[in-house]
């Protein structure tokens, strides 16, 4: 199964120091697949009751005055910091980002290894958002990022990686008040967010390969369940149905049959 995973670039994962039991699953996980290169990051340096000890490092903190903005500020600013670090401390080409919730059994199904991956996909790639949920549906095949879709498990190169420091590390301290532009954005300001607007600063690809294991969210989803149900009957039961050329492609006469919708 390692030969499977064959060249996959450093994993880095964010967890929070309290969150024991989310640490030692995703450690049983990268054991399990053999991943070796993999850091985790704690998620608790920018916690949202300890915001003012940690809104110096902001640019205009005052104007991240709710909780649900500290929120998004303080898993962006973590983020970003571990981006950050990764380029000053290493001279690799690409860096996985985890969150600590993902399920990777799913790689079990995979009809191809990650030498193939990174043959395929196409040559303007910044991100790769290997996984992601919805309220919608889900194209299982490689596509253009929707709007519908949240953030998951991303791939992403060093080009990109550097663009989104130079956006978001201004002057010795993090600008994430930011203006947002095209759809599914309006024309106002707001926190720079993950699932709202990272992915979409470079040509990122979304493809479904990963899912979130929604047994371990504080507050469960109804929609997380259905997406984790969707992804395996996919990949157990319709994975055949196509090719690996009609997985790694759009634009094709059949992308409708391969899409599947979430109904919640």
């Amino acid at each position: 199964m390692s030969d499977k995973l064959k060249g996959i670039p450093s994993i880095y994962y964010l967890n929070l120091d309290s969150e024991v039991d989310r640490r030692q699953y995703m450690e049983r996980q990268f054991e399990k697949w053999n991943l070796n290169d993999v850091k985790r990051f704690s998620g608790s340096n920018y916690l949202v009751e300890n915001y003012d000890e940690w809104k110096d490092i902001l640019h205009f903190p005052h104007l991240i005055d709710e909780r649900h903005h500290r929120l998004k500020a303080s898993i962006t600013l973590s983020t970003l910091e571990i981006i950050k670090y990764w380029l000053e401390t290493t001279d690799e080409k690409h860096l996985i980002l985890f969150e600590d919730d993902y399920d990777l059994n799913l790689i079990e199904y995979w009809h191809f290894d990650w030498e193939y991956l990174m043959k395929v996909i196409p040559y303007d790639w910044d991100c790769i958002q290997l996984g992601f949920e919805s309220t919608k549906y889900i194209p299982f095949f490689l596509y253009p990022k929707d709007p519908t879709s949240t953030y998951g498990p991303i791939l992403i190169n060093r080009h990109f990686a550097q663009k989104l420091i130079n956006l978001h590390y201004v002057k010795d301290k993090y600008m994430l008040i930011r203006k947002y532009g095209r759809y599914p954005f309006n024309t106002a300001y707001g926190v720079v967010s993950l699932d709202t607007f990272l992915p979409f600063l470079g040509k990122t690809y979304q493809i479904p390969l990963i899912t979130q294991n929604p047994y371990l969210d504080k507050v469960p989803k109804k929609h997380h369940f259905i997406c984790r149900d969707i992804y395996y009957d996919w990949w157990q039961n319709k994975r055949d149905n196509f090719t690996l050329e009609e997985f790694f492609s759009y634009g094709k006469k059949n992308d409708s049959d391969m899409v599947e919708f979430v109904r919640v």
